[in-house]
């Protein structure tokens, strides 16, 4: 078979000098399988054609046939989530359809556990997971790699996989790193304990999170967060429950709230909640205002976490209104309205980030529920697989955790 790719970021963007990942891999299984594979030209007739496209903004070649199998993010009509097949995904891209690309490129993992509004790859490719080991991708004509992972300090299989680079002698520049090359990879982790960093962004307290199963993965976004807490799984006789395995040493319980929420005209959704005994470590975060737990709770007052707020827009200063609606226990909508009383740069809980903090008070009040939506769980390390197992066997069958 004639076989024709198009690249239509390449073709509209004449300076982009950067390969196309899934027509590498298209052009290796045809030519794997005869056939003669080249660029589209509307000069000629193929008996097949590929159009990728990543870019929105790129527009739409008007002369591509009518038979053209599309893909890609660009193209609004195909779903998100749409795939290459198994038989092409596993195949090793072919370089030479790039003779300018002297690199590797590919991914260690797919997916991300985060949910940014603009993003659409939990969409695409769910919550975050193992994909190829970097030995997979590599070339061996060439000593230099290029990560395309979305997040892979957020995965320890990504972190172990990095931390087997040292020494290897590749250069390797990592998308998910902030486009940083790192000439040396060993000189990055010699000193890095890199489980210990993703660790440390889910789990601040303790060793094993339980949490409600909704918005953990792209399978789960649609699942009402609001709706699993009143069914109050994580109630008393539960968190005895846990208590009670020999190991444990104590528990945490992390508060939020997938109300959405209105300020100065931008909108957004879900509320991190906060206790008492975590207004210490907010305190060396305060930029401005009071995060005083009880000034807090008789002023109505709201936190802005100004970091997660600037990456999504949100401007908000001390004395500005920020009205939420809450869905409560009997269904209805009821909104409350709150005043930013502190801001703080940052702040390090179980979960994904979010752009404002309230008092676990004000917010169980609003909804007539118990906002918990994540326990942790501190453990004798001694101990660590015996509660493991304990765990495991105390939560399963519940889909809903």
């Amino acid at each position: 078979m004639k076989i024709a790719i198009h690249d239509a970021d390449s073709e509209h963007l004449l300076k982009k000098r950067f390969p196309n990942y899934a027509l590498m891999k298209i052009s290796a299984y045809h030519k794997s399988q005869g056939d003669m594979v080249e660029w589209w030209t509307p000069l000629f007739k193929y008996d097949r054609v590929y159009s990728s496209k990543i870019f929105d903004f790129t527009p739409e070649n008007p002369y591509l046939p009518e038979y053209t199998t599309w893909g890609g993010t660009g193209y609004p009509d195909i779903p998100t989530d749409k795939e290459l097949s198994p038989e092409i995904d596993a195949m090793f891209p072919d370089y030479s359809i790039y003779p300018y690309c002297d690199f590797a490129i590919g991914y260690i993992t797919r997916g991300c556990p985060n949910h940014c509004r603009w993003c659409v790859v939990p969409e695409k490719e769910g919550s975050i997971k193992p994909y190829r080991e970097w030995r997979e991708l590599v070339r061996p004509d060439s000593k230099k790699l290029v990560l395309m992972d979305n997040n892979i300090l957020a995965s320890p299989f990504g972190i172990s996989q990095l931390e087997s680079l040292i020494d290897s002698g590749y250069s390797i520049l990592s998308l998910s790193l902030g486009g940083v090359l790192v000439v040396l990879i060993s000189t990055m982790l010699v000193s890095y304990d890199g489980v210990a960093e993703a660790r440390g962004r889910a789990f601040p307290v303790g060793e094993f999170n339980i949490q409600l199963n909704a918005n953990q993965s792209w399978d789960t976004a649609g699942i009402s967060l609001s709706g699993l807490q009143q069914k109050n799984f994580l109630n008393a006789n539960f968190v005895n429950a846990v208590e009670s395995i020999d190991g444990v040493t104590g528990i945490k319980r992390w508060y939020y709230t997938d109300a959405e929420y209105l300020v100065n005209g931008n909108s957004g959704k879900w509320i991190q909640g906060f206790c008492r005994d975590e207004q210490q470590n907010l305190e060396k975060e305060l930029f401005a205002g009071t995060i005083d737990y009880d000034e807090l709770v008789a002023g109505n007052g709201i936190v802005l976490l100004q970091e997660r707020a600037d990456l999504y827009d949100i401007e908000a200063s001390l004395g500005d209104t920020v009205e939420v609606d809450y869905k409560t226990k009997s269904g209805q909508i009821r909104t409350k309205t709150y005043t930013v009383m502190g801001i703080v740069n940052e702040y390090s809980y179980s979960g994904f980030s979010k752009c404002f903090a309230l008092p676990e008070q004000l917010m169980n009040e609003a909804t007539g529920i118990d906002c918990t939506g994540t326990i942790s769980v501190i453990t004798d390390m001694e101990k660590f697989d015996t509660v493991e197992a304990a765990l495991n066997q105390l939560i399963d069958g519940n889909s809903d955790l």
